[in-house]
């Protein structure tokens, strides 16, 4: 019998309930389903989760580690590259978070997970080796970063502009923004 470690039914878990919540929304996912859909006992998924709602915030947190490391790597590229770059992976990664069908989840638990995406964006901006002139300086606010999130946020629910055009926007926005124009 293969050795199946807790960290690998949890991934399961966290998989299955994925690929639910893309295909079916969030409402019409329950604990039952993402047991079957995993080959698993009711129970064993209950060992780990004690609700749909835990299960989603895992994939949550696991899907904005993915990006915070993402942005971590920016540290090696001169200013206006690193912001450039920042907007495109939050643009990108929020993209492919929009199709987790969240209509229905717990404001507040989305609340929640905002403010730590906020927070841990600006801790890792904040990071970042810069000079004293250097406009990143100015990211260290976390209200900076909540404005370019829910910028991002309105053009992935609001626009049928391109990808392209949306970044463009972003940017001008952003430039804005540094320089106190807005």
């Amino acid at each position: 019998m293969p050795n199946i470690s807790n960290k690998d039914v949890e991934s399961s878990i966290v998989n299955c309930a994925k690929d639910l919540f893309i295909q079916r929304g969030y409402e019409k996912v329950d604990m039952k389903l993402i047991a079957k859909k995993c080959n698993l006992p009711i129970g064993t998924v209950f060992n780990y989760f004690p609700n749909k709602s835990k299960i989603f915030i895992k994939l949550l947190e696991d899907s904005w580690n993915y990006t915070f490391n993402k942005i971590k790597k920016l540290n090696s590229l001169d200013t206006n590259s690193r912001m450039d770059r920042l907007i495109e992976i939050l643009y990108d990664d929020m993209c492919s978070r929009k199709t987790f069908n969240t209509e229905s989840i717990n404001l507040d638990l989305l609340e929640k997970q905002n403010d730590y995406v906020i927070n841990s964006i600006a801790h890792i901006i904040n990071s970042f080796e810069h000079n004293p002139k250097d406009i990143v300086n100015y990211l260290y606010s976390t209200t900076f970063v909540k404005a370019i999130l829910d910028y991002i946020n309105e053009l992935i629910i609001n626009s049928h502009s391109s990808r392209k055009e949306n970044l463009n926007l972003l940017s001008i926005l952003v430039d804005k923004l540094m320089s106190n124009k807005f």
